[in-house]
């Protein structure tokens, strides 16, 4: 592998299925030319939007989305095709997902199954590879005794309230009396 890709090729990554034609392009002497990670923080039900950098402008060829965690392939989208090539299977992503802008992953009605890393693998017309990963987490939303319970959430205020409203009146009551 020439040193000048940037990228520590680890026997780890190759053995993933995924990775063999990657593992093709290194011994060819294509490399990989920039690895990027963000990470992202949602709650269930919510949308999210993975946007790649396409590194390589109007040369990318092609844009393959991975779900790394489940290793699957979720879709290929090829430079000039009007609609990305879905490959996933998945029941559970059925009309959840989408491409808005044509390099995109958009995902809807998150669940926590859906947490894990993504990967964009931004391939040129010459062949190199600009890898974008994001790392999903996706949270149930927080609930608290106060924001369930009527008791604390309306009828505590009101009663302290009242006995507030007693207390002055009494002390009141007394000093002017």
């Amino acid at each position: 592998m020439p040193a000048s890709c940037g990228l520590k090729w680890t026997l780890a990554r190759c053995l993933r299925p995924w990775a063999l034609p990657f593992v093709f392009l290194q011994l060819t002497g294509i490399c990989i030319a920039s690895v990027k990670m963000s990470s992202l923080n949602r709650t269930t039900k919510d949308d999210v939007l993975l946007c790649p950098d396409l590194k390589f402008g109007n040369e990318t060829m092609l844009i393959k989305w991975h779900f790394q965690s489940k290793n699957l392939v979720l879709l290929t989208i090829w430079s000039g095709d009007s609609s990305p090539r879905w490959i996933i299977p998945q029941k559970e992503y059925k009309g959840r997902l989408s491409v808005p802008d044509g390099k995109s992953l958009k995902i809807t009605n998150l669940t926590t199954e859906d947490s894990g890393y993504y990967e964009a693998h931004i391939i040129s017309v010459s062949g190199k590879i600009h890898i974008e990963s994001f790392n999903l987490t996706v949270f149930d939303p927080v609930t608290t005794e106060s924001n369930t319970n009527p008791w604390i959430r309306w009828v505590l205020p009101v009663f302290l309230t009242t006995l507030m409203i007693i207390f002055w009146v009494a002390v009141c009551y007394f000093l002017w009396r």
